[in-house]
C-alpha cells in the first residue's frame, strides 16, 4: 500500500538516494561531460558485438563484460571515471560491468536509461504559397527552415541537426503540388473541407512523390491548411535516429499547420 507512512524516514531517504548518486548517472550528465571533460571518463558498452553494431554512443569503448577483467587495464587509465551502458532498465548489463570494474580498483557508474518517449520538434519558420482558382487549389508549396527545428532536449535538438538532418549541408525542407487539388466547392467561413494532395517533398536532399489527406477552413479571412504526412528514414537517405542503447523506429510524421493570407 502507498502512504505517507510506508515511506521511510526522512535521513534514512537521504542516505539511500545519496548513495544511488555515486553509483548512477543518466543521459544528459554523461553528454555534458564528454563534451567539457571528455579526458576525465570513458564510456564503456558492455553489450555484445551484435547489439554494438545496431548502434553505439558516439566515441564509446566497445569492452563487452565477460573480456573485462583481462583487457581493461590495457585499454582505460585507472585515474579517469569508467561509465558503462547496456540497453535500458530492463537489462543489468551495465550492473554487471560496473561490478567487474570496481572488482579491478576503478570509480566507476552505470547510466540509466529512461522509457519509451516520443521526440517531437516544432519550427514556425515555415514559408509558403497557394494559387486558388474557384474552388481548385491550382499551385501549393512550403518551405521549412530546418536549423530552426527544436524539441524539449537539447541533446536530441543536436542529433537532429547534426548527425540525423545534417542541416548544415541541407537547411530546408520543401513540399510542391504535382496535382491541382479539386475542393467540391468553395468553402464557407469556419467550414472544414477535407481533400487529398499529392505532391513532391524533400527532405534531406532527396526528393520523393507522396500523397496525403489535408483539412483546410477559411477563418477570419485566412486559409488554414494541415496535415501529417508518414515519413520512412531510409527512403530519404536519413539515418536511423536510434542512437547507442536509445532505440527508435525507422519512421516517423511530418504534422503541419498553414496559415496563407490574400495577397
Amino acid at each position: 500500500m502507498l502512504s505517507v507512512d510506508t515511506a521511510a524516514e526522512p535521513a534514512t531517504a537521504a542516505a539511500h538516494f545519496a548513495a544511488r548518486l555515486q553509483f548512477e548517472t543518466d543521459v544528459s550528465d554523461v553528454h555534458d561531460a564528454l563534451h567539457e571533460t571528455p579526458d576525465a571518463l570513458v564510456v564503456v558498452d558492455s553489450r555484445g558485438q551484435a547489439a554494438w553494431d545496431q548502434g553505439h554512443v558516439p566515441d564509446a569503448l566497445h569492452l563487452p563484460t565477460p573480456y573485462i577483467a583481462d583487457r581493461a587495464t590495457a585499454l582505460i587509465p585507472r585515474d579517469v571515471l569508467v561509465v558503462t551502458y547496456c540497453w535500458g532498465p530492463a537489462c543489468n548489463g551495465a550492473t554487471r560491468a560496473a561490478l567487474e570494474f570496481a572488482r579491478l580498483g576503478y570509480r566507476v557508474k552505470e547510466v540509466l536509461f529512461g522509457q519509451s518517449t516520443e521526440g517531437v520538434g516544432r519550427t514556425n519558420a515555415v514559408t509558403g504559397s497557394l494559387s486558388i482558382a474557384g474552388s481548385t487549389v491550382e499551385k501549393g508549396d512550403f518551405t521549412v527552415d530546418m536549423t530552426t527545428v527544436k524539441s524539449d532536449s537539447g541533446n536530441r535538438d543536436n542529433q537532429f541537426q547534426g548527425r540525423i538532418m545534417d542541416t548544415s549541408k541541407f537547411p530546408t525542407s520543401t513540399f510542391a503540388l504535382t496535382q491541382p487539388i479539386d475542393l467540391g466547392s468553395v468553402p464557407a467561413e469556419g467550414q472544414t473541407v477535407t481533400a487529398s494532395a499529392t505532391g513532391d517533398l524533400t527532405l534531406h536532399g532527396a526528393t520523393k512523390p507522396v500523397t496525403f489527406d489535408v483539412q483546410a477552413q477559411l477563418k477570419d479571412g485566412k486559409i488554414e491548411v494541415n496535415g501529417t504526412i508518414p515519413i520512412v528514414f531510409a527512403d530519404y537517405g536519413i539515418p536511423n535516429p536510434s542512437f547507442g542503447p536509445a532505440s527508435t523506429e525507422d519512421n516517423g510524421v511530418l504534422e503541419f499547420l498553414l496559415v496563407f493570407t490574400k495577397g
